[in-house]
């Protein structure tokens, strides 16, 4: 019994450690350079319009 689950647990080790190393490579790059452009779109570039306002504000 100890032996399955020693073997599962190896299992499992072995995808997590498969499944981070997908996620954070390239796909959360792409994801987070896409998620940027959305919200600076969706926004109407409010980050680039108050540009003046932000370094006011110190």
């Amino acid at each position: 019994m100890a032996d399955f689950f020693s073997w599962v647990f190896d299992r499992l080790n072995v995808f997590s450690g498969q499944a981070v190393d997908v996620l954070y490579g390239y796909i959360l790059i792409i994801l987070l350079v896409f998620a940027g452009v959305y919200f600076t779109v969706k926004t109407k570039f409010v980050s680039f319009r108050l540009i003046k306002e932000q370094f006011n504000a110190w």
